[in-house]
């Protein structure tokens, strides 16, 4: 709802009535405060058992899920390409970063593509198309990323290498479940550290 447009309260009052009316029986918002009413806490669980869409994303069931029908521009993008759309392509694909473990590693040889200097027209390599479609096949891939419990220990796991850090938070429930994964491209002075200064900035 923007600021400053007449009637705002009211206007926002309106939809949330309408979004809420498949959940009537038990489910009343003032304006952005949603009010839940169940018997016991089994049918509270039971009303609270429901999904959300958000742009790009699914989040329910205390998972976040990546939406696979997004993606079929993904799939049909073409390998000869220009630098705007390698832009517009690298843009896409960091909005889904945390859901693909060493983003930044894997998409180094495309963003290298957009320095001040090269050529508009871009014609993919051998390794760029290996590297391309290595990208495509994990933003298209299922990633179902767990909602942390601040009650349970978390897994940090770290990794570097000469052109990149990046890390994956974990938690166990009987397995190990994915909660985020974070990932850095080096700048040139950080590609001079050594093995334990770029380990130490993986880390933070």
């Amino acid at each position: 709802m923007p600021f400053g447009l007449h009637g705002a309260p009211a206007t926002f009052q309106r939809l949330m009535d309408i979004v809420l009316e498949p959940c009537k029986a038990f489910a009343r918002a003032y304006l952005d405060d949603i009010v839940i009413s169940s018997d016991s806490w089994e049918e509270l669980q039971v009303h609270l058992k429901r999904t959300v869409r958000y742009p790009g994303h699914q989040i329910g069931n205390v998972e976040t899920d990546s939406l696979e029908n997004k993606f079929q521009a993904v799939q049909d993008f073409p390998l000869s390409v220009s630098k705007r759309e390698i832009h517009s392509f690298i843009g896409m694909a960091a909005y889904y970063q945390r859901f693909i473990k060493n983003f930044a590693e894997i998409a180094e040889s495309l963003t290298s593509l957009l320095k001040k200097g090269s050529p508009n027209k871009l014609k993919l390599n051998e390794i760029q198309d290996v590297v391309f479609e290595n990208l495509k096949r994990a933003l298209i891939e299922t990633h179902v990323l767990a909602t942390p419990d601040f009650s349970e220990d978390f897994v940090l796991q770290t990794d570097t290498s000469h052109t990149g850090v990046g890390g994956v938070l974990t938690q166990r429930d009987g397995e190990e479940q994915p909660i985020a994964f974070h990932s850095k491209k080096l700048v040139p002075a950080e590609t001079r550290y050594s093995t334990v200064e770029k380990e130490a900035l993986a880390l933070k």
